[in-house]
């Protein structure tokens, strides 16, 4: 069950707004607990908004996404707020969001006049206000907020088991991302799988280095390879792997790590039990499945259930919890990608685009020489036609699936 909040003066009971919560959330009400409570703002750490009925949507989660006509917020999830809602006088029921927004509080390697070279703070020319580009949209980090201010303060990162890496800070790789608990630093390690990471403060740090009046940031984080990591903790021995740190627990409903006090993790070993090295993270591979019910590790750690056997590298397991409630289970990768589905995505929108070019030359001999739409030829000019829309809707959907919108599907699909 999630918390909807609902403003003091909404004047409608919890009944009644239960029944119309439904209008800025795409999610069953049933789901949603409704409680009344005063919006209160940290005057210096929020800054408090109001958003009119078409600028928000509340999510799943509980929490609430601005939409398009927020302006320069959209995307942004905001946890802390409520909704207030009156009758118009034409009956219909309008909704406004009253909202603290966070300010940014961004993590800094290094104090001012000094920046990070080399895995340590040297002297180097700062800028004089620091306000590294920070996106309120976690999908789009191309176009960064104008804030009107960004905290920060100075983190003393250090890193134990992982190497210290530092890189630009650009939209193409790394890049600053505001959520309701903070700005978390994303990238993608890996080009191949394309699989985008995040790291929360203080697990990275942030520098800004003026070079002649223009400003490079430059962000460092702890990260080593995870196939290199795997290697390095489970030498020649046996090992497995857990998805989550010490102390975490995976959490059931949204597939993340969250701190738990009592978090244990009990081996889900065989008889033949070893000394194992423990890696955590999540296994090297795509896609991932829950795994439940009887399950053992083998003295190698290798992972057993039903007919699957799995290497340490291709899962994970932990505690998840649900609610109330904990049961042991993992993460595995049960269908490998093969040669033809990575060629396929390719191969496909090219076949389409030949096929479309000798289409278009059937229907201009035809709209060319009449005689062809004579005995019978008219039939196959309808063919012609009907598979020019069939191939070219197929190739629409291959290479700008991202780009439709609900709608759009359907009628693509209706067309087809």
């Amino acid at each position: 069950m999630y918390d909807v909040p609902l403003c003091c003066e909404s004047g409608l009971n919890s009944n009644v707004a239960h029944l119309r919560i439904g209008g800025v959330s795409r999610r069953s009400v049933s789901t949603y607990t409704i409680t009344i409570r005063d919006l209160i703002c940290d005057t210096e750490m929020t800054e408090y908004k109001e958003f009119t009925k078409g600028m928000f949507r509340v999510r799943d989660r509980g929490d609430v996404i601005l939409l398009e006509l927020a302006g320069d917020l959209e995307g942004l999830r905001v946890g802390n707020y409520c909704i207030n809602h009156d009758l118009e006088d034409s009956g219909e029921l309008t909704w406004t969001l009253k909202a603290c927004i966070p300010v940014p509080q961004v993590p800094k390697c290094c104090p001012p006049g000094s920046a990070m070279k080399d895995g340590s703070c040297q002297s180097a020319a700062t800028p004089a206000i620091f306000q590294p580009p920070v996106s309120a949209k976690p999908f789009n980090f191309k176009n960064s907020i104008e804030w009107p201010n960004i905290s920060h303060f100075v983190s003393n990162l250090t890193c134990s088991e992982y190497r210290l890496q530092t890189e630009l800070l650009s939209y193409k790789q790394s890049h600053l991302v505001s959520f309701p608990k903070g700005v978390h630093m994303g990238w993608i390690p890996d080009e191949n799988t394309g699989r985008r990471r995040y790291k929360e403060c203080p697990d990275y740090c942030v520098d800004g280095i003026d070079l002649d009046g223009s400003v490079d940031y430059y962000v460092s984080y702890c990260y080593t390879d995870p196939y290199d990591y795997h290697k390095e903790i489970c030498g020649d021995g046996p090992c497995l792997r857990k998805c989550c740190k010490k102390g975490e627990v995976m959490n059931a409903n949204q597939y993340a790590c969250v701190a738990h006090k009592n978090a244990t993790f009990n081996l889900p070993t065989s008889r033949e039990s070893s000394n194992y090295s423990i890696v955590e993270g999540w296994p090297l591979c795509t896609p991932t499945m829950k795994i439940t019910g009887n399950f053992t590790i083998d003295k190698d750690g290798n992972f057993h259930n039903a007919n699957i056997s799995l290497d340490p590298m291709k899962y994970c397991v932990d505690m998840f919890k649900s609610d109330d409630e904990m049961e042991q289970s993992g993460l595995a990768c049960l269908a490998t990608i093969s040669v033809w589905q990575k060629v396929r995505p390719i191969l496909f929108p090219i076949c389409n685009v030949i096929s479309l070019i000798f289409l278009a030359i059937l229907l201009f001999c035809h709209l060319v020489s009449p005689s062809l739409v004579k005995n019978g030829g008219e039939h196959q000019l309808c063919h012609a036609v009907a598979l020019s829309l069939a191939y070219g809707t197929s190739f629409s959907i291959s290479v700008f699936n991202d780009l439709f919108i609900d709608d759009g599907c359907i009628i693509i699909g209706k067309v087809r």
